[in-house]
């Protein structure tokens, strides 16, 4: 009885000492081991944004559509309807019935950050997230942990660091800003595709 009571005991204190998030992983490129990666990608998101001079945090939704051949189309549909187009080295937007205007992408350093978190992790360049920025990692056996710091000097006058959670899809990222502003994105409906984008919504991605 005794021998039976010990290891109950021992076994209860290895189930509780064990961590949500055990093992670390060497690299990023560990992140292909749960990450289910395709040419296309589609969701919806949800963010939220608090800034430190304002009481209340301000929210949207929209979703978006990502092709590692074209680039990532970010549709914001609550609270007014905006259309931003994300290429290598361009930003395109535009408001429904409204012309396109064109912008370098290093003109706009936040959509910059999220192009360079958001290219790499959809397509699984993970030696572009390396390049961009230091990392931790820690998973379990289905869910990762990922902690970014920005290498680029622009980009560190902005961001301090950027959380990332998920499982086989991104689930959510918070991004943390010098002056103490915390954007947070949500991601649902996530589904990836083998087959190139529909005509319609090719039309995005036209100049």
């Amino acid at each position: 009885m005794m021998r039976v009571c010990l290891a109950t005991m021992l076994l209860l204190l290895a189930v509780l000492a064990k961590p949500s998030y055990a093992e670390e992983a060497g690299t990023l490129r560990d992140l292909s081991r749960f990450v289910i990666l395709a040419p296309v990608v589609r969701a919806s998101f949800t963010q939220t944004r608090k800034i430190e001079v304002l009481s209340r945090p301000l929210h949207s939704r929209g979703h978006f559509l990502f092709s590692s051949d074209r680039g990532l189309a970010w549709l914001l549909d609550e609270p007014f309807k905006t259309n931003l187009v994300l290429t290598h080295d361009t930003v395109i937007e535009w408001e429904e019935e409204k012309p396109r205007a064109r912008h370098a992408l290093a003109s706009r350093p936040s959509l910059a950050s999220l192009k360079a978190i958001l290219f790499p992790l959809l397509s699984g360049d993970f030696d572009e997230l390396e390049n961009s920025f230091a990392s931790v990692i820690k998973t379990d056996q289905a869910n990762w942990i990922l902690t970014l710091a920005p290498r680029n000097d622009e980009v560190r006058k902005i961001v301090s660091s950027i959380e990332i959670k998920g499982g086989e899809a991104v689930e959510t990222i918070n991004v943390h800003e010098i002056g103490g502003d915390v954007t947070q994105l949500e991601f649902t409906n996530y589904h990836t595709s083998l087959e190139d984008l529909t005509a319609e919504e090719l039309l995005y991605f036209d100049d």
